[in-house]
């Protein structure tokens, strides 16, 4: 992590920024009948982007901070302390190497106070990739303000973006599994925290595991997850569920011997660390050769490749992705059994394109099926949405994007519905991201250095603290 900038690369403000920066003091608010001490303005011990506010009050009270960030439009940062005369507001969000000019208050029954300063941010750190930004259409574009991103290249990260591309939050992989692959990041489901997976198979182990993160990018928990790949999914009562690898002997009839083949199993970790196995493929079918079964390595074969799984509330199931037989499985959470197939297996899709390797299959808020896909007989990918017939058991295409566009990627892949309306297609190897309108114009697009991709992304539009 780069050191935090010296006093001497900080700019003067308006406001009495040297008062309270060298001396710690006020210089008086509006309203001011109660005094506010110790003011301070500091950068979080873990990220160079975030300033903490602090300061003590007389008389306890309610606080909040406003600010500007170089000049601009007036923000306000909420508390993160309790109605009390102790008081901390953290300002996330922020660019690197920005000027913050900020005004804190206090307010009680009878009285409320203000004090000013200023503080610039500091670096990043060198190793995070760089991205860049095209504002296609700016008017069309969701409102969401950041992305919360997977990053995986010769370093592996755990980034928060904003739509202009600049980092304003950041992670590097733990020394303890830096050698491990970044599969997934999403936030916690109370929404106060962050939930990143790694697995093992670039370090030549088994062992993957969960990692639970702070606003603040301090590590509170982690957990083993066995041969986990292709991402953690967090459960409303905390649980963590995983595909993994499971391997058993099975004798294929073409070859006249037996040989090993690896399917997929959905597990499930408690917050203790105890795990259950929920399903597993090989209670789902025999398998069956492929073109690409024995693609990896000769005489082991790569049955299922699930590469993705969800879980709907609402239904209480699972969306199981199994990329190398071109399925989707929705499984029942309560009794481990699929409820529904969908794919040439299953409910196959009558109407439009098929899906093909897919990836991130879930539900939109209308009942739509949402993935990424390989364009059949291609490298392309492309963004679709399906309607579901189960009176038919079939599929129909509702909406596509990017079968003509000519987005090459050899893997990965994510298609993400917005809050307007719009989908975000992540084009997974090829390091793309393109938003797009539902009548298909491109409006907003964000490609990464070359040699990084994007593993996963998550929009929102406000940090769990301030912001």
């Amino acid at each position: 992590m780069p050191p935090h900038p010296p006093s001497s690369s900080r700019r003067s403000a308006p406001w009495c920024l040297t008062a309270l920066l060298l001396a710690g003091l006020g210089c008086g608010g509006r309203g001011s009948r109660v005094a506010l001490r110790d003011v301070e303005a500091t950068l979080a011990p873990e990220l160079n982007t975030v300033v903490q506010l602090s300061w003590t009050s007389d008389q306890p009270g309610r606080s909040w901070a406003e600010y500007r960030v170089d000049g601009g439009a007036l923000a306000q940062a909420s508390s993160v302390s309790a109605y009390g005369q102790e008081h901390r507001v953290d300002l996330m969000g922020l660019r690197s190497f920005a000027e913050v000019d900020f005004e804190v208050f206090t307010e009680g029954s009878d009285f409320i106070s203000s004090e000013q300063g200023a503080i610039v941010t500091g670096g990043i750190p060198s190793g995070i990739p760089e991205v860049e930004v095209s504002q296609l259409q700016p008017e069309l574009v969701s409102p969401d303000r950041f992305l919360l991103v997977a990053m995986v290249g010769l370093e592996d990260w755990v980034l928060v973006l904003d739509r202009a591309g600049e980092v304003v939050w950041y992670l590097g992989m733990h020394e303890d599994w830096s050698d491990r692959r970044l599969m997934n990041a999403c936030f916690t489901v109370d929404g106060q925290g962050l939930l990143y997976g790694v697995n093992g198979f670039h370090a030549g182990t088994a062992e993957g595991r969960a990692v639970w993160v702070d606003p603040l990018a301090v590590v509170l928990d982690s957990i083993t997850i066995g041969v986990a790949h292709h991402g953690v999914e967090e459960l409303p009562d905390g649980s963590i569920a995983v595909l993994q690898g499971d391997t058993r002997a099975w004798y294929d009839p073409d070859r006249g011997q037996e040989v090993q083949v690896t399917g997929d199993a959905l597990t499930v970790y408690a917050p203790d660390g105890g795990s259950e196995t929920l399903f597993s493929t090989w209670d789902w079918r025999e398998p069956e050769v492929h073109d690409r079964f024995y693609d990896a390595v000769d005489g082991v074969g790569d049955w299922t490749h699930g590469n993705g799984v969800s879980y709907d509330p609402g239904s209480e199931s699972y969306l199981l992705s199994l990329g190398f037989v071109d399925t989707v499985l929705q499984v029942s959470a309560e009794r481990g059994e699929p409820m529904r197939e969908f794919g040439p297996l299953g409910y196959p899709v009558e109407q439009g394109q098929p899906f093909e390797f897919q990836h991130g299959p879930h539900w939109t808020d209308d009942g739509g099926l949402l993935m990424s896909s390989t364009i059949p007989g291609s490298h392309g990918v492309m963004a679709i949405e399906y309607e579901v017939d189960d009176d038919r058991q079939q599929l129909s295409e509702r909406w596509s994007y990017g079968a003509d566009q000519g987005f090459d990627s050899s893997a990965g892949g994510q298609a993400i519905r917005l809050s307007n309306g719009n989908t975000l297609l992540n084009t997974g190897y090829s390091g793309l991201l393109i938003e797009v309108t539902p009548g298909g114009e491109p409006v907003w697009e964000m490609s990464a250095a070359l040699g990084a991709v994007f593993a996963s992304v998550v929009f929102f539009d406000a940090f769990p603290v301030g912001g």
